[in-house]
C-alpha cells in the first residue's frame, strides 16, 4: 500500500468520523421536554397529578437510552470498527508482497477501535455539558403532569399542553424512571417514586401494548 492510498483512507476516515460526532453532538441540544420526580400530590381514580424535577444524572441517562436504545446510534461506529478491522487484516495478509503493510494494517486497527470510543466519550461529555448549561447540576424543577381518562396535560406555569391517549407515541419504563414519548422526538421523564405504580397502570389502560414497553428487568440499552 502505498503513501497515496494511505493518505487516502486516512483523509475519508477523519471525515466520516467528524461527520458523525457533530450530528450527534449537534441532536443533543434538540428541543424535548422531560418531566421528572414525582413527588406524590394528586391521586384518585380517574387522574394522577405528577410534579416534575430533573437532575443531570436523569437528563443523562435519558439520552443514553434515546440515542442507543431507540435510535441505534451505536451502529454507525461498529460498522466503522468492523470495516477498519477488516482493512487492518487485508493489510496484514500482505505483508510479504507490500513494504510497511503491517504498519499500516496496526494504524487502521487502532483508527478503527480507538475513534468509536473517543466517539461515545465526546458525544456522553456533550451531554453533560448540555445538562450543566440546562441548570441540572441540582434537581430543578420544571413542570408538572397530569393523567386522566381523556389524555395527559402538560403545565409550567400559564402555558400548557393536552395529548389524548391515541395520540401518544410510546411509552417505556426502565428501572428508576417512565419516558413518555408524545412524539419520536420528545418525551417526558417520570423519575420513579410512590406514584410510578399509578401513573404506569394508567399507561397501561390506555397504551395498546405495541406502545409500551417495561424493561425493568432488562438493561434499557438493550
Amino acid at each position: 500500500m502505498n503513501s497515496h492510498s494511505a493518505a487516502f483512507v486516512l483523509r475519508w476516515v477523519k471525515e466520516w468520523f467528524y461527520s458523525i460526532v457533530f450530528s450527534c453532538a449537534a441532536r443533543t441540544n434538540r428541543s424535548c421536554s422531560y418531566s421528572e420526580r414525582p413527588a406524590m400530590i394528586e391521586q384518585n381514580k380517574t387522574s394522577v397529578t405528577i410534579p416534575a424535577r430533573l437532575d443531570e444524572n436523569n437528563f443523562t441517562q435519558f439520552a443514553l437510552f434515546d440515542n442507543f436504545r431507540l435510535k441505534k446510534r451505536w451502529k454507525p461506529p461498529l460498522l466503522f470498527a468492523c470495516l477498519m478491522s477488516a482493512f487492518a487484516l487485508i493489510c496484514f495478509s500482505q505483508n510479504s508482497r507490500k513494504d510497511q503493510a503491517v504498519f499500516m494494517g496496526t494504524v487502521l486497527l487502532c483508527v478503527g477501535l480507538l475513534l468509536p470510543l473517543v466517539w461515545f466519550f465526546y458525544y456522553l461529555f456533550s451531554v453533560r455539558k448540555e445538562a450543566r448549561k440546562l441548570g441540572l447540576s441540582r434537581e430543578k424543577s420544571q413542570y408538572e403532569t397530569q393523567m386522566c381518562e381523556s389524555g395527559i396535560t402538560v403545565s409550567r406555569g400559564a402555558d400548557h399542553a393536552d395529548w389524548a391517549w391515541q395520540d401518544l407515541h410510546s411509552a417505556w419504563r426502565v428501572r428508576g424512571c417512565i419516558y413518555l414519548y408524545v412524539q419520536p422526538d420528545r418525551a417526558f421523564l417520570l423519575p420513579e417514586d410512590e406514584n410510578a405504580d399509578p401513573a404506569w397502570e394508567m399507561i397501561c389502560s390506555h397504551l395498546p401494548e405495541r406502545k409500551r414497553r417495561d424493561l425493568r428487568n432488562r438493561s434499557p440499552l438493550r
